[in-house]
């Protein structure tokens, strides 16, 4: 694991204590819809970036499915578990300009060791760029999150958010109406999460094994109230895909 020094930023904006973790079954059921979507369909991503890794729920479910795959994870939290899972690791804020220099570089040089897919050409300007953005963003940076996501991504960015996340004139413009970039998959959770605290986790011992969906979950990972509160949200880049303009909902857990 590699690790790099990021700029940190204001109290209120830093993840410990506040913080609650995806548990590993969410994490797990939405990357095997993504996968299996019709748009999605074939491809294996080589590299996968996860913005704002917390508890490593999404890199574990990313090791699962894509197991081929590298995982880049980013948190700006030094103690957060999900650094341990990842195969390169960055500490500091994803919105910093030091990430995204460590984003340039590191998948650089990933690309050099894995075999290139048929859907992700090895070459070209954009080769620098992960081939999917996976995770949970903080709510309060949410808008944020997924235009740095649509900047820093090659093809897909899937992000676990609140079902309502586009109300509102400006954020419904700002995710839904991007020139490169449209809506292709709306998966509504027909239970809701039950999110892990951050400051519960005392020790990486609790994390599993990469290749395993066993891990610091509470009792009932899916949850049981506030139905279809919680949604995975999949863009994907217009022009990598022709065709695009419908959008495939499928309800999951």
């Amino acid at each position: 694991m590699t690790m790099g020094s990021g700029r940190r930023l204001p109290a209120g904006m830093q993840a410990p204590g506040g913080a609650y973790y995806t548990p590993e079954g969410v994490a797990l059921s939405i990357a095997q819809a993504v996968r299996e979507s019709v748009f999605f369909r074939g491809r294996e991503p080589a590299v996968i970036l996860e913005p704002n890794v917390g508890g490593g729920a999404f890199a574990l479910a990313a090791k699962q499915v894509w197991p081929q795959a590298v995982i880049l994870g980013i948190d700006i939290d030094p103690k957060a578990p999900g650094l341990e899972v990842v195969d390169h690791a960055f500490v500091g804020s994803f919105l910093s300009l030091r990430a995204l220099d460590w984003i340039r570089a590191t998948t650089l040089s990933c690309r050099e060791s894995v075999e290139p897919s048929p859907y992700y050409e090895a070459t070209g300007h954009e080769s620098w760029k992960p081939d999917l953005v996976l995770g949970n963003p903080p709510f309060e940076h949410l808008t944020a999150m997924v235009l740095a996501s649509f900047e820093v991504c090659r093809r897909d960015v899937v992000f676990l958010l609140r079902a309502a996340a586009l109300h509102g004139a400006d954020r419904h413009a700002s995710l839904y109406r991007q020139p490169e970039w449209s809506l292709d998959g709306f998966y509504p959770l027909v239970r809701r999460p039950s999110f892990v605290r951050a400051d519960s986790l005392s020790s990486s011992k609790q994390l599993a094994l990469p290749g395993t969906v066993r891990g610091p979950v509470a009792p009932s990972a899916a949850g049981s109230t506030a139905s279809c509160e919680y949604a995975a949200f999949q863009w994907g880049k217009c022009k990598a895909t022709p065709g695009r303009g419908s959008v495939l909902m499928r309800h999951i857990l």
